[in-house]
């Protein structure tokens, strides 16, 4: 069979020797592009973004500088849960992994804080008087009880066991101490269940139960105050079963943790099962 020249340069062994040098090039340029594109976009050294929760400015900068972000403040609102001009919220949130001199945008708790008028709760129930305040930005502090025709009927609003008058301007976030009216001094209210919750969580159950919040206190496990925020109660006393009642206005106390070894409750093991 006859071949040209053309022909027999493919079968030659100068062709496959050109071949095998051709693929290697592509492969030689192919890597030295993934190992170019593996520097340029710092693949593999993204690390989990910081929890600037509750840090100050000065303790952002600090923590920004060692992990070389930039943080850059997008709003302000007020907590009184926080000190002032500490972060309250984060984005992206801690955990979330980045790559160094990504920007985190920060919320910080105002330097100064909001103003709001006192709503007029006196003559309302404890349960329509808790949601008054909260919509104008308060909470409910401690509860009293008076006798009075009417149990849980607000005879006295008070900030700091002053009487506040309606529609007197105080700090958004103020706690608003009720003194409310009870007709039976017999009356009792169930233990509510208040593991797992939050502090704030568990005083909202505990005043909705006619109850108060009493001592709160903190396990080995917690090493500043930001832990504080991620609290959840463990173990109250009164302890709760089910059954057990004491009389309106007592104080629970309250025992809280962030270990979430403590946050294992007998009956959740039980359902596991």
């Amino acid at each position: 069979m006859y071949m040209g020249s053309t022909g027999k340069y493919f079968i030659s062994k100068t062709f496959f020797k050109n071949l095998a040098l051709a693929i290697a090039l592509i492969i030689v340029l192919f890597l030295i592009t993934l190992i170019w594109l593996r520097i340029f976009t710092h693949h593999g050294r993204s690390f989990p973004t910081p929890d600037y929760t509750g840090l100050s400015l000065e303790e952002v900068e600090k923590v920004s500088s060692k992990k070389k972000l930039r943080f850059q403040i997008i709003d302000s609102v007020y907590n009184n849960n926080f000190e002032r001009g500490a972060v309250v919220e984060q984005n992206p949130s801690a955990g979330f992994h980045v790559k160094k001199n990504r920007n985190i945008f920060l919320t910080i708790n105002a330097f100064n804080p909001e103003m709001t008028e006192l709503p007029n709760v006196k003559g309302l129930s404890l349960r329509q008087a808790k949601a008054t305040l909260e919509r104008s930005g308060c909470k409910v502090g401690r509860i009293k009880y008076e006798p009075d025709i009417a149990t849980n009927n607000v005879l006295q609003q008070k900030i700091d066991g002053n009487t506040i008058e309606p529609l007197s301007k105080i700090e958004k976030g103020s706690k608003i101490d009720l003194v409310l009216g009870l007709y039976d001094s017999a009356n009792k209210s169930i233990i509510p269940d208040l593991r797992g919750k939050s502090i704030e969580n568990a005083s909202d159950v505990l005043i909705l139960s006619s109850l108060n919040l009493g001592r709160i206190r903190y396990d080995e496990s917690f090493t500043n105050k930001t832990d504080s925020l991620k609290a959840k109660v463990y173990n109250h006393y009164p302890v709760f079963d089910g059954e057990r009642a004491i009389r309106y206005g007592r104080n629970v106390d309250i025992w809280v943790t962030i270990n979430p070894e403590k946050l294992i409750f007998e009956e959740d093991s039980t359902k596991k099962e």
